[in-house]
């Protein structure tokens, strides 16, 4: 509810079936843009586990602020809340986060931007999809 951006919806079960089997698979590219607060390191992996399960994403600094930072995070599983987690617990938590963080609050409220999917076309296999967010929605 709180991150903004691109969302696939599969308007067919036979979508859905293929959607869902290209995300356990690990298949489609999820990039996203995200303030955090602080100056983390200028790319860096992160693992973890959450609940459960493992969580890793890749991210990258596009921009220093005065007191934070914009970066572009490649979600490589999935998980609920991942890149407010991992960013949390990495000491940058994500800007206007209600939930995970402290000192963290904005007055634009989450900064978090689903700006890219990437996936297979179900119908044509082997034809890349890509879904953007237009320039003017994003943070950078």
């Amino acid at each position: 509810k709180e991150t903004a951006g691109v969302m696939m919806i599969a308007y067919t079960k036979k979508a859905a079936r293929a959607f869902s089997e290209q995300i356990k698979n690990h298949k489609i590219q999820k990039t996203y843009q995200a303030e955090v607060k602080g100056k983390p390191e200028k790319a860096k992996r992160l693992e973890s586990v959450i609940d459960g399960k493992n969580a890793i994403l890749e991210y990258e600094v596009k921009k220093y602020l005065e007191k934070s930072a914009l970066v572009e995070v490649n979600l490589i599983t999935g998980r609920k809340h991942q890149i407010r987690i991992q960013f949390t617990e990495l000491g940058f938590p994500v800007m206007g986060d209600p939930r995970y963080g402290k000192g963290n609050v904005n007055d634009t409220g989450l900064a978090l931007i689903a700006s890219k999917l990437v996936f297979d076309d179900p119908w044509r296999s082997g034809n890349l999809v890509t879904i953007e967010l237009p320039q003017d929605k994003r943070l950078f």
